[in-house]
């Protein structure tokens, strides 16, 4: 038993601190685990892991990758995030089948698209059910038949106020039903040598016939050094899903897009012919008549004719060859007619509001029927001239030599039909790391950059816009930056998940600290210049209350981790066992000490 006699005023004055301690020791417990409780009690428990492929050598998509590890952690979602080379990237991603991470594919990634600038030229090849690969970019997987309607009625039309009411249709879809997260669309400064007329942030070498050089003449035989982050993964433009940079110059679509500077300096661009001397369509739409340039050749001498049109299109056109915009293609073309050696005519499926714009993307170039006329379609893919060195074109540049993983030369055309261009030699230097990139850019090794590297670049571009010999311009690009989901996967293919996931993006901190301002959040694939662009397409806005509730909805119930909220239940235990234990004995000794002073 507890002797708890306790006698005279000295003892009753103990005692009565005591009791206080205790108390006071109490509350001060009580308030620290009640103002930090156990550190783990606000952990999710973990409901699935996906898989993040990121290009190694893009530092601002890892930084956004893993920020949105981070807040992905909070709603109960492990990301794992897988840096890699950009082609095993763009052969992951565009695979045929595309399985996912488990797999050996992919379950997420983050990649920027460009558009051509003019119309909504790919969008039914990238966002379509028909564009999977390898006949259009969809290699998301999307299908959605009600978008689809949306997005073909808004380009299938010449009326106006049809074409806009239907692509706003579509980019609420997009954004009730993402196949993607968008992120923003970037504003990309062109970065180069001071001097560099007519260089083109958006067509990059798709104009390199207009280029021009201060304080020089055609007679100083120009050399352009352009940088480049990578290789072209394939060297027939019919492929192209990377390597525009290199291949344009050489091939031609059957019209061409010109940049115009207006007299205020803002930069513009306009659909002229290229390969066409004049055309004609028909009244009801559907017949498109062209007549050909007849003083055009090919780089190897062989006279250009309507020969190599048909063939170019009945290649394109079917689904064996596997052609990139085959499928942009074959949802306006039905079939193409050779009249006689200069004229031919597209007869189209619906009528096209977009057909020059689509005519003049380099995935649509002309090649030479004399050279791969005898070739399968089904060998095109892996034929010599998509691996190892590209065939004769009809561009204002030709091939002189590639060395790999080092760079490519490529040399003006004497005979280009609209005069030999004022440069005379542009040479595509491949260097992965933007910092070697500027670095090159500032000793002179190279004479521009590849407006993909500005992004990298964000912390030097307020020091470049006043460094000496050194131009920066560039605005809003007609581009998406987005994370794209692969939808072979089951969790992903839930819409729900695909919400919450997007909600769970910190868009502010991806724009204003990563970018540090080179971007605009978005919510729509369509940049907001564009026509028929919707700025009351809902925006996924970052808020992780919503992001939980979605994942309810798809059955994923996010709840606090066992061992945790088991620790906790614990330490609350212990307070209230204590408690009634100093309460009992206070109670006993305070007993006590009455009957002392009594």
């Amino acid at each position: 038993m507890l002797n708890l006699n306790i006698r005279g005023k000295w003892g009753v004055e103990v005692m009565r601190k005591y009791i206080c301690g205790v108390m006071l020791l109490i509350i001060l417990v009580t308030a620290f685990l009640t103002v930090f409780p156990a550190s783990s009690q606000a952990e999710e428990t973990q409901l699935f892991t996906l898989h993040m492929v990121v290009w190694a050598d893009d530092p601002i998509a890892l930084d956004i990758a893993t920020a949105v590890k981070s807040e992905f952690e909070k709603i109960g979602v492990n990301l794992e995030i897988h840096s890699m080379e950009y082609g095993a990237l763009v052969e992951l991603t565009y695979g045929e089948t595309a399985p996912n991470y488990e797999d050996g594919g992919w379950d997420m990634d983050i990649t920027t698209w460009w558009w051509w600038p003019t119309d909504y030229v790919w969008f039914i090849g990238c966002w379509t059910a028909g564009g999977v690969p390898p006949y259009g970019w969809n290699y998301m997987r999307w299908e959605d038949s009600v978008a689809d309607t949306y997005l073909k009625n808004g380009m299938s039309t010449y009326n106006e106020t049809e074409r806009i009411y239907w692509l706003q249709k579509w980019q609420e879809r997009f954004q009730e039903n993402p196949p993607a997260a968008l992120l923003y669309w970037p504003i990309v400064p062109q970065i180069t040598k001071a001097g560099l007329k007519y260089f083109s942030p958006v067509l990059w070498t798709g104009n390199a016939w207009q280029w021009t050089v201060e304080g020089k003449s055609p007679e100083d035989n120009v050399t352009i050094r352009y940088a480049v982050p990578a290789d072209p993964s394939m060297l027939n433009p019919w492929f192209m899903d990377g390597g525009w940079a290199h291949l344009e110059p050489m091939f031609s679509p059957l019209f061409r897009m010109k940049v115009i500077t207006t007299p205020t300096g803002e930069e513009k661009y306009e659909i002229i012919p290229e390969l066409v001397k004049s055309w004609n369509i028909s009244e009801d739409g559907l017949t498109l008549t062209l007549q050909l340039m007849d003083n055009v050749t090919w780089h190897d001498g062989v006279p250009f004719t309507a020969d190599d049109v048909v063939f170019s299109f009945e290649a394109i056109l079917d689904e064996d060859t596997g052609a990139t915009s085959g499928w942009d293609l074959a949802e306006v073309v039905d079939s193409v007619e050779k009249i006689d050696n200069y004229t031919v005519v597209l007869h189209l499926k619906t009528v096209a509001p977009h057909i020059f714009s689509l005519l003049s993307t380099g995935s649509l170039s002309i090649l030479p029927k004399h050279v791969l006329g005898n070739v399968s379609h089904s060998e095109l893919r892996t034929h010599w001239s998509n691996t190892e060195r590209p065939v004769p074109g009809t561009g204002p540049y030709e091939f002189v030599e590639w060395k790999k993983d080092q760079y490519m030369v490529l040399k003006a055309y004497d005979n280009y039909h609209r005069g030999k261009p004022f440069v005379d030699k542009i040479i595509l230097v491949t260097i992965k790391d933007p910092q070697a990139a500027l670095s090159a850019l500032r000793t002179g090794e190279v004479d521009a950059l590849h407006p993909s590297f500005s992004q990298s670049l964000v912390g030097e571009i307020p020091a470049l816009k006043e460094e000496e010999g050194i131009s920066v311009t560039g605005g809003i690009a007609p581009a998406i930056t987005f994370i794209g989901f692969n939808l072979n996967n089951t969790i992903l293919n839930n819409r729900y998940v695909r919400l919450a996931l997007c909600h769970a993006i910190p868009y502010d901190y991806i724009v204003n600290d990563i970018l540090q301002g080179l971007g605009v959040k978005a919510n729509s694939p369509v940049p907001p210049y564009w026509f028929a662009y919707n700025p009351n397409a809902p925006y996924h806005e970052y808020d992780l209350n919503k992001a939980r509730m979605y994942l309810e909805k798809a059955g994923y119930v996010s709840r606090p981790a066992v061992t945790p909220i088991t620790a906790y239940t614990m330490q609350i235990a212990a307070i209230g066992v204590a408690t009634f234990i100093v309460g009992f004995i206070i109670g006993v000794l305070v007993l006590k000490i009455r009957r002392t002073e009594a």
